[in-house]
């Protein structure tokens, strides 16, 4: 937490937690991650290599998310996209938040400057 506010990243906790999730969970194109340390490096190459602007993060926490559900979230994100919605950089979903709206993600200039 000490890191994350360091980086501008207080009162955006749960966006870290979904990225580490998301690292530890979906690790490709590595293996998981066996120590804090590379967990974190991981969590930090997700975040730079990422195609936030043309594809959305579907953390799926149960493992139950059926391809359906998938598309929906897909849809979602290239309508939202399409729209020009002020959605922000980051697009993170689950079955829980399809739409990526109840996750408070960093503002624009946040992320650039993490992604530095």
């Amino acid at each position: 937490q000490r890191w994350a506010a360091s980086q501008l990243l207080a009162g955006y906790e749960e966006f870290v937690e979904h990225l580490i999730f998301a690292a530890f969970a979906h690790p490709a194109p590595f293996d998981v991650p066996t120590s804090p340390q590379v967990g974190l490096c991981r969590f930090l190459w997700l975040l730079d290599a990422f195609d936030w602007d043309h594809e959305p993060l579907v953390v799926d926490f149960d493992g139950k998310l059926v391809p359906e559900e998938r598309l929906a979230v897909r849809q979602s994100f290239e309508r939202s996209r399409s729209e020009g919605a002020c959605g922000g950089t980051f697009w993170i979903s689950s079955r829980y938040d399809p739409h990526a709206l109840l996750l408070q993600c960093p503002p624009a200039t946040a992320a650039a400057w993490l992604r530095r």
